[in-house]
């Protein structure tokens, strides 16, 4: 994978600016990718005529990195235990599911429910692993392109102490609800497991595992718009 350094300034000239730039406003490098991202919503946009350029410090790139290459196949097997009735399947799927998970945009309409800076643990089915686990943190969710399949409990304990839970997993009664396996990526229905610290603070932060990131995806399309995290 190759990163680029990207600098943009106005048509009638000024100062070269950095596309991509982190919390201290230092140039970060981006990652380019097809298509492009709703900014409201979070779905990614099929367009053959439009190159998004994806900032490092933030999910698209993040999940690109994390292995989940939009552009690139793996292999997975039906019968995941056995190995067994494999073959090649695409990341595309996959890299959008990241960043639903990234986002903890459980409901996938582009509504975050995190901070930068949380750390999370995730997982998926594929036949080698593209990320498996390393730590045996409470699971979250099973993760789709469309937000979460399955939700045990939001990683922001602090917004469920508040009362806030995700609109879409709330039963007639207003309780959350879930299902026994969650996590288990059952027949592949979903695509990626996360999981997180359940007793460990909200804005605590542990460098050994993925950090999430908040309401921004964290892109640039071809024209120069862009934003971080």
């Amino acid at each position: 994978m190759y990163l680029y350094d990207i600098v943009h300034r106005p048509k009638n000239g000024g100062q070269w600016k950095s596309l991509c730039v982190d919390e201290n406003n230092q140039p970060v490098p981006a990652v380019p990718l097809r298509n492009y991202w709703n900014l409201e919503t979070g779905d990614r946009v099929d367009d053959e005529n439009v190159i998004t350029f994806a900032c490092k410090n933030a999910v698209l790139a993040k999940c690109t990195l994390w292995g989940y290459r939009p552009w690139a196949s793996a292999t997975r097997c039906k019968d995941y235990e056995k190995g067994k009735k494999c073959g090649s399947v695409s990341l595309v799927d996959y890299h959008q599911a990241c960043t639903r998970m990234a986002r903890a945009d459980y409901c996938g309409n582009g509504e975050p429910w995190t901070v930068t800076g949380n750390a999370i643990d995730l997982w998926d089915h594929l036949t080698p692993q593209i990320e498996s686990p390393t730590t045996d943190w409470f699971i979250e969710a099973e993760w789709t392109p469309d937000g979460a399949y399955c939700l045990n409990d939001i990683r922001m304990q602090s917004l469920k102490e508040e009362g806030l839970y995700p609109t879409c997993f709330l039963d007639k009664k207003g309780e959350p609800k879930t299902i026994k396996d969650c996590g288990s990526l059952k027949n592949h229905r979903a695509l990626i497991t996360s999981t997180f610290n359940k007793h460990e603070r909200d804005d605590d932060d542990d460098d050994d595992d993925d950090d999430d990131d908040d309401d921004d995806c964290g892109h640039g399309h071809g024209h120069g718009h862009g934003h971080d995290d």
